[in-house]
């Protein structure tokens, strides 16, 4: 993933970390840069009833430290949250969410 492909098709959405959420509902978010792809079908993760998931592209050095599974990135439409992180050879993370809730 490289800067050119992002500023082409990346869209900013913001990134809160899981353990902010717990303590603060005010949490501070991070705004992040990633391409991403709603309505995917994830391997090896069962549909689950009303279950939404989507995949973000980014690159690794946008989030520091890594993304974890619990986190939430929120677009203008929908908040999910991060079920599955993986990382590819060229310094980017491939993020599997699922859809939580409607934006506020």
């Amino acid at each position: 993933m490289n800067e050119v492909i992002l500023g082409a098709m990346g869209q900013s959405l913001s990134f809160t970390r899981a353990a902010s959420l717990d303590f603060d509902e005010t949490a501070e978010a991070e705004t992040i840069t990633a391409i991403v792809q709603d309505g995917v079908h994830p391997e090896g993760m069962p549909p689950m009833a009303g279950s939404v998931y989507a995949q973000a592209w980014l690159q690794q050095t946008d989030i520091d430290p890594a993304p974890q599974c619990g986190d939430e990135i929120a677009s203008t439409d929908y908040v999910y949250k991060i079920v599955k992180v993986e990382e590819d050879a060229g310094n980017g993370l491939v993020l599997t969410l699922r859809r939580d809730r409607e934006s506020e």
